[in-house]
């Protein structure tokens, strides 16, 4: 290796002292470094420049395989961008969204803070999609509705359901509630008390579900919202 890195030293300063022999000697140079141990000296050295070699044309140099050491250096590649998250949903899936309209509806079931939980049947809390275009919100169960414990299955959701499917939904694909979540005897009008008292059930599922559109299914119900 010290004879080597003599032989590099040599050429490198004849190359110095006589630059028209430059690109022939970096060339030899070059193929000192590449053969690494190669043991023939160089053609002159320093001490005895040959006066001929200014008169001879300038060879092109050889074309020279790549070195291990220029492959190594390569730069890794850059990391791949992380796909952009969804800002315009809760930071939830769909399991987690559920389990949380699940929790709500079982509150619904065991509210007692009016005196409407006497006269049910069954709590309505409401359901379709987790994750709605469209929530439509009535004014409360009737008859029909407090029995199955579901919104909107009487004659009015038979025609709610034909609205539904005009528009190219199903009633799976969107959200359907009221703003009392029990029904009022005889279907009387929800009172100012009993929707203030129920009505945050229903603004939290909603600000869970976050429809694009919320469709208010009389003056009840746009009072309530």
């Amino acid at each position: 290796m010290e004879a080597l890195l003599d032989r590099l030293l040599n050429c490198l300063e004849y190359e110095k002292e006589d630059p028209t022999g430059a690109v022939e000697g970096s060339e030899r140079t070059l193929q000192l470094i590449q053969a690494l141990g190669r043991t023939k000296p160089c053609a002159r050295t320093a001490a005895t420049p040959d006066p001929r070699e200014a008169s001879r044309p300038l060879a092109a140099p050889a074309s020279q395989p790549t070195s291990v050491a220029a492959t190594s250096a390569r730069p890794a590649p850059a990391p791949k961008p992380r796909p952009k998250t969804d800002a315009t949903r809760p930071p939830t899936e769909n399991g987690e969204r559920n389990t949380t309209m699940e929790t709500i509806a079982d509150q619904v079931r065991a509210c007692v803070q009016c005196d409407l939980h006497k006269t049910r049947t069954k709590a309505v809390p409401g359901q379709g999609s987790s994750s709605p275009d469209i929530a439509f919100v009535g004014e409360a169960p009737g008859a029909d509705e407090d029995q199955a414990g579901l919104a909107f299955v009487g004659r009015a959701g038979q025609l709610l359901t034909q609205m539904i499917e005009a528009m190219g939904y199903t009633r799976d694909d969107v959200f359907i509630g009221n703003i009392l979540k029990c029904r009022p005897p005889d279907n009387r009008t929800p009172t100012p008390a009993e929707m203030a008292v129920c009505s945050p059930y229903l603004r939290e599922q909603l600000k869970r579900l976050r429809p694009k559109i919320i469709v208010a299914l009389g003056a009840t119900a746009i009072r309530g919202l």
